[in-house]
């Protein structure tokens, strides 16, 4: 848990005709959803987001308290945007400071998403006293393609882009290859109980790429409570009882 000492949201600049304010609650979250979707919309980001994937989210947070981690903007009544910070200890020896930063289009061009990394900054190292360690340490946002609001604050402030990230989306399900798989193997969804060693199986095998979390924070609850989990959709290839991939 973090301290409700931390730093405050802060002043929006001159003229935007919004103000910051601290996250007030799950209540928040609608607004939330309503103003990253708008920015999905504008971007084209194919990727949806709704109301019980976010509630299911912030009941789930790992290393982030949202009553002090998190701040939202508003104007004209609406929430426009919002700013969240969490850590995380990386497999490969590394800790970063996450922020998530979201801002629809109508907000744009305002300075507010340069307030957002700044007070996302100013956070992290309060975090980082709370939470001493002695792992090279670094900021991190992700952004996404067509956020140039986002991409385009970074880049002021000092920050490069270290990976790039690609979606493929496959326009209909016709002509699909046949799969051959190896003798002794099977493909097919696991049983509910077989769950923990899928996602056992899932943390051990990303443990080498790039970014990844330590195990500890991967919550499998996370996953199959998510509103939007299908267990039928989950394929995983078995060698007998075993799952391997």
């Amino acid at each position: 848990m973090t301290s409700l000492e931390s730093v405050p949201p802060p002043e929006a600049p001159a003229g935007s005709g919004a103000t910051f304010r601290r996250w007030r609650g799950l209540e928040d979250i609608p607004g939330m959803a309503l103003a990253n979707a708008r920015l999905r919309a504008h971007i084209g980001q194919p990727e949806p987001i709704d109301v019980d994937g976010m509630l299911h989210r912030y009941t789930h947070l790992v290393n982030s308290d949202a009553a002090t981690d998190c701040i939202l903007v508003e104007r004209a009544g609406d929430v426009r945007g919002y700013a969240r910070v969490e850590w995380h200890d990386l497999a490969d020896g590394d800790r970063i400071y996450d922020l998530t930063s979201v801002l629809e289009p109508s907000a744009w061009g305002l300075g507010l998403m340069e307030a957002m990394i700044g007070w996302g900054e100013v956070r992290s190292r309060e975090v980082a006293l709370e939470q001493p360690t002695d792992r090279r340490s670094h900021f991190s946002n992700y952004v996404l393609g067509g956020d140039t609001e986002l991409a385009t604050a970074l880049g002021a402030l000092g920050y490069t882009a270290v990976r790039w990230d690609a979606e493929m989306l496959r326009p209909d399900m016709d002509d699909l290859p046949t799969v051959v798989v190896p003798e002794g193997y099977v493909l097919r969804a696991p049983e509910t109980a077989e769950l923990p060693a899928v996602h056992e199986l899932a943390a051990t095998t990303f443990m080498e790429h790039w970014g990844e979390w330590e195990g500890a924070d991967r919550q499998i609850e996370e996953w199959i409570e998510d509103p939007r989990f299908r267990r039928d959709l989950v394929v995983v290839a078995f060698h007998g009882s075993q799952p391997v991939t």
